[in-house]
C-alpha cells in the first residue's frame, strides 16, 4: 500500500472520529441539560455536574463540522497526492 493512501485512510479515520466525538459532546450535555435523571448520571459519571451552558454544545458541533469538512476534502487530497504519470 504506497503512504499516498495511507494519508487518505488517516484523513477519513480522523475526520469520522471528530464527528463522533463531537456527536457525544454535544448530545450529552444537550440531554443533560432536558433532562435531570441523566444530568445526575453524568454527575455521577463524570465526577461534576455538566455545565447548564450552550457552550459544549457549540464545541461538539464545531467538531462534527471540522470532521464532515475533513472527511468532504479526501477527493482534494486524493488528487494532490497522485503520483505524476509520465508522458
Amino acid at each position: 500500500m504506497p503512504w499516498q493512501m495511507l494519508v487518505i485512510v488517516a484523513q477519513l479515520g480522523v475526520g469520522g472520529g471528530l464527528v463522533l466525538a463531537g456527536l457525544r459532546l454535544a448530545l450529552m450535555h444537550w440531554l443533560g441539560r432536558r433532562d435531570e435523571a441523566y444530568s445526575d448520571y453524568l454527575a455521577k459519571r463524570l465526577g461534576k455536574r455538566p455545565s447548564r451552558g450552550l457552550r459544549p454544545v457549540l464545541l461538539g458541533i464545531l467538531l462534527m463540522l471540522a470532521g464532515v469538512a475533513m472527511m468532504a476534502g479526501i477527493d482534494v487530497t486524493a488528487e494532490a497526492l497522485r503520483p505524476v504519470q509520465p508522458y
